[in-house]
């Protein structure tokens, strides 16, 4: 029998971090509390039992992903700093109106992918948007009850970032304070 990858004592941010192929399996399954502030704490056979997943379907759930962890493809040794769950920093703000949007948008389930896209001489274009899950070469990182998808170069872009979100009375959006974008550009 093959080594079992994920059990049901690990922490549900334990298998978000070390597997985002899981998340949608997990959500498939009812799991709906991936975004849950406690969730990242509680064990997938906690989080199970508080959504009422019986026994043989949590058995199921759990073989489907093991399968899918098996089946992830190594990946390469990289620094704490490319890792770490601090390279972004979200306020509350940001992340009251980001859940927000996803209740009104009927998105609860979604991911929120974070693209940073270099504009030459206009510095980078961000770009926001929910999606269904995370895609495979994503970094996931999970901050105040959402779960942030982003690409490794994007990441780059935008280490030590932080997202707001500013209401004046003329307009209000999310901005990203980025301390890597030049001001002054040559061009």
């Amino acid at each position: 029998m093959p080594e079992q990858l994920i059990h049901k004592d690990m922490t549900i941010g334990e298998i978000v971090e070390k597997y985002p192929q899981c998340v949608q399996i997990m959500l498939d399954y009812g799991l709906h509390c991936i975004g849950c502030h406690a969730s990242a704490w509680e064990t997938l056979e906690q989080g199970t039992i508080g959504h009422g997943m019986d026994d043989n379907r949590f058995k199921e759930m759990l073989q489907e992903l093991n399968k899918a962890a098996s089946q992830a493809p190594k990946k390469k040794e990289t620094s704490p700093e490319t890792t770490s769950t601090e390279t972004l920093t979200i306020t509350d703000k940001a992340a009251e109106k980001v859940l927000q949007l996803m209740k009104s948008e009927g998105k609860e389930d979604a991911v929120l992918r974070i693209q940073a896209i270099p504009e030459g001489c206009s510095g980078i274009n961000y770009d926001l948007a929910f999606e269904e899950g995370p895609q495979e070469c994503d970094i996931v990182i999970e901050k105040k009850g959402i779960i942030i998808c982003i690409d490794e170069k994007s990441l780059n872009h935008m280490r030590g970032a932080t997202i707001d979100f500013i209401e004046t009375s003329e307009d209000s959006g999310f901005k990203i304070d980025n301390h890597n974008v030049k001001t002054n550009y040559s061009c």
